[in-house]
């Protein structure tokens, strides 16, 4: 049964899901627009003196898109590593593949569009108020710009990495992430630097790179690493965490 689905069970699993976690994220919401409510009448004032076109909302919204994803995907399983609930959610009928994928869905489409649409509304209401009081013009807020959209792409693929967080780490999860994060990126760099010092140091001497080796690092290099970032790297997480879910089940 761990990889089966059925897709009415899925259903009911994101709805108990989304009933547990309303509250938190209503709370969550309302912080984030305390914050984006005090961010825009500060700049806005900045402006007041000497009014131009203001663009506010492509760095706002793609900043706390992240941010607020992040901190939502390692509350994530919280029931599976809760000492009380933890056999009440190991003892729901449904699969770990249905578990997780329920996690996904709620933490990368659901938060994407609860965000959108809070920020949308967010914007339009700050907007007009800017335009009626304040002889400042903010540039409309618009989901589909390429700011914006590149700020989804960005969320989904590292969101995958916070949500594989959420399912190995019992407490601390979002500090643990990170530290995790940065542990790998400095290891990674680390070989990365002996890799290249054998093909550029010889003894104490530094040698010219040849044209192959450069062409390899200015353009096969970035070429592989941005193909890895776009579509392994979300992927690989997402097997990663199904797997965590489904060892913590047994």
């Amino acid at each position: 049964m761990e990889l089966a689905f059925d897709f009415k069970r899925f259903a009911l699993l994101i709805r108990r899901e989304s009933a547990l976690s309303y509250k938190p994220v209503l709370i969550a919401l309302g912080g984030i627009l305390g914050a984006l409510v005090l961010n825009f009448i500060s700049i806005v004032m900045d402006q007041y003196s000497s009014p131009r076109e203001l663009s506010f909302h492509e760095g706002a919204y793609t900043a706390f898109l992240l941010i607020g994803g992040f901190v939502f995907s390692s509350l994530a399983f919280s029931s599976l590593h809760h000492p009380l609930r933890k056999f009440g959610y190991l003892l729901l009928p449904a699969s770990s593949l249905e578990k997780y994928l329920s996690m996904l869905v709620l933490t990368s489409i659901g938060w994407l569009l609860g965000f959108t649409l809070v920020y949308k509304v967010f914007a339009e209401v700050a907007n007009g108020i800017t335009h009626a009081i304040t002889p400042v013009t903010v540039i409309p807020f618009n989901p589909f710009g390429e700011t914006e959209l590149g700020g989804i792409k960005i969320y989904i693929i590292v969101q995958a990495m916070f949500l594989c967080g959420a399912a190995y780490f019992k407490n601390y999860t979002l500090f643990r992430t990170l530290l995790t994060l940065l542990i790998v990126g400095m290891l990674l760099s680390f070989a990365a630097y002996l890799v290249f010092a054998d093909m550029i140091y010889v003894g104490e001497n530094i040698q010219e790179p040849n044209e192959s080796f450069k062409e390899f690092v200015e353009k096969d290099l970035p070429e592989i690493a941005e193909f890895m970032f776009h579509w392994v790297m979300a992927p690989l997480f997402w097997v990663i965490g199904y797997f965590a879910v489904k060892e913590k089940e047994v």
